[in-house]
């Protein structure tokens, strides 16, 4: 209706929201560990130290190397959305625009829900069934081209893949020590944000391949499959666990 331009300004100034809800953070004080001073070199070794101690802590590991696959083979929304729009559909920019729309529905009804539910924690379940409910219905999602069915298959995508990122992101951060929060968040930055490129590439050369549908029915197979591996070594893990 008033060109690109206007979206790009109204998003910037959501990003008001954001920096309003910076300034409400009222975070105790605590006291501060004195590094040394040289900025490179200290800040090198202290990424090695993050690396290790995440390497020797299987309740970080493994949502890591989860949301890693996660990232590159499910995450790519606002690649393989757009073309799935236009040339298996036929719809044009407002009719991307509504389905990216229902897609944020169910993603604000996930994050709604893991705010209300705040007081249960990161539980892994909840993890592997965001893992899961996002690869799974995305394979159902290349299958169909009904215009019903693909919206309650978006609604559950955006709540799935919001629950399990959510999720992923609690568990790392209350299952670090204090000392070390900030450098296993900077690599679940890394592993989150880093990776999206990879995904791209990946999603565009496939979708080039097999077109969009091929695409997301690929992307979901691997998604499930890495998921069920998570379970299957959890659960294996427990096992030895109670053998020990």
């Amino acid at each position: 209706l008033f060109g690109i331009a206007i979206c790009f300004y109204l998003n910037a100034l959501s990003f008001l929201a954001v920096i309003a809800g910076i300034f409400m953070i009222n975070a105790p004080t605590v006291a501060l560990v004195q590094r040394g001073k040289r900025l490179f070199s200290g800040s090198f070794t202290q990424s090695i130290e993050g690396l290790k101690y995440i390497l020797r802590k299987r309740e970080l590991l493994m949502p890591l190397l989860l949301l890693a696959f996660v990232t590159i083979f499910i995450m790519n929304f606002s690649n393989i959305i757009p073309v799935f729009a236009a040339d298996d559909l036929g719809l044009d920019a407002s009719g991307y625009g509504l389905l990216m729309t229902i897609m944020g529905i169910g993603s604000f009804t996930g994050a709604m829900m893991v705010a209300m539910n705040h007081k249960a924690g990161p539980k892994t379940s909840y993890q592997l069934a965001g893992a899961i409910g996002s690869s799974f219905f995305m394979i159902l999602l290349g299958l169909t081209k009904s215009i019903p069915l693909i919206w309650v298959l978006l609604v559950v995508i955006g709540f799935s893949s919001t629950v399990f990122v959510a999720m992923i992101n609690s568990a790392l951060q209350l299952n670090s020590e204090d000392q070390m929060r900030g450098r296993v968040m900077s690599v679940y930055s890394m592993v989150f944000v880093g990776f999206i490129p990879f995904g791209s590439l990946y999603s565009g050369t496939l979708m080039e391949i097999f077109g969009a549908q091929g695409c997301m029915v690929i992307s979901g197979i691997i998604g499930t499959i890495a998921s069920l591996s998570v379970i299957f070594l959890r659960n294996k893990n427990q096992s030895d666990v109670k053998t020990a």
